[in-house]
């Protein structure tokens, strides 16, 4: 007991001169002094964290990341870090920076980090201003290469299992909508279908290429009656319809397509449905000698 009242008073004593002391320091020596303390403070806490860190197995070590990777606190940590990497950028470096991510081969990710990374992107896009916005699309932009006609991407064909996953997002994206976010997607379709055919299917690129060549007049995207058609060549009062495997493969999809095809032979039109496999494999000659029956 009387050891510890001693204690008591030596620290009281040791305090009062340090107080004493700090009081008669100048501010840089006060500054010098706090960053002595913080380096060795920090030094003992990294020591501290690495003896613990040695004394976990390695499944503890895992489960330690896991959690401190999936924390709020670590993905915006890293979030505004890459946000000031990329400010530094200039825009020739940021069109590099967009190449070489294209290109990269990503790792699969799961369901729940997959949604996660969609609402945080969600977030910071809404929070950004149109000029914003713009800044964030253009690098993206210039660093495609772009090799088709108008600027278009080349066609790389896509596994119907990639096709199927596009499919049902696209109908988990439709049935989450408001009835009135659906009439706007429906009038967007159409407008697209009336006339703002910028946007063409790989399969579509190809036969678009091939009437180019033979010179053949043609329009992308027609609309007639209540179809909208993939190529009408009004010369020829023909349609051309480009059937992908697998939405030409659905069930239901062949009876489907009878009922358009006979509909628009009704009204006089001639029709003409190519599959993937023979647009794969069509040349101009042979799609002329089709034409021309």
């Amino acid at each position: 007991m009387g050891r510890s009242l001693d204690q008591d008073v030596t620290n009281a004593k040791i305090s009062a001169t340090w107080k004493q002391r700090w009081a008669t320091m100048s501010e840089q020596q006060r500054a010098s002094r706090l960053a002595v303390l913080r380096r060795a403070s920090s030094t003992a806490s990294t020591e501290a964290r690495k003896a613990a860190w040695a004394r976990l197995s390695d499944e503890a070590r895992t489960a330690r990341m896991k959690a401190v990777l999936a924390s709020p606190a670590t993905h915006e940590a890293r979030s505004e870090g890459a946000k000031r990497r990329w400010a530094r950028l200039t825009a020739a470096e940021r069109s590099v920076a967009c190449a070489a991510w294209a290109k990269h081969e990503r790792r699969p990710i799961g369901a729940e980090r997959r949604a996660a990374i969609g609402e945080a992107s969600r977030r910071y896009w809404e929070k950004l201003t149109p000029e914003g916005r713009k800044a964030q699309i253009a690098p993206m932009l210039a660093a495609q290469s772009l090799t088709t006609r108008k600027g278009r991407r080349p066609f790389k064909p896509r596994s119907p299992a990639y096709r199927r996953a596009i499919g049902e997002a696209a109908k988990r994206r439709f049935a989450s909508m408001t009835r009135t976010q659906r009439q706007a997607q429906i009038a967007a379709a159409q407008r697209t279908c009336r006339g703002r055919h910028d946007r063409m299917t790989g399969l579509e690129l190809i036969v678009e290429r091939l009437l180019t060549a033979l010179g053949l007049v043609h329009i992308h995207q027609y609309a007639i009656d209540t179809y909208c058609v993939d190529f009408y060549l009004p010369d020829y009062r023909l349609v051309i319809e480009c059937d992908g495997t697998y939405w030409h493969s659905l069930p239901g999809r062949a009876e489907t397509d009878k009922r358009r095809d006979d509909r628009l032979r009704a009204l006089n039109y001639q029709v003409i449905r190519l599959s993937e496999s023979e647009i794969s494999e069509l040349s101009a000659t042979a799609l002329k000698g089709l034409i021309a029956c």
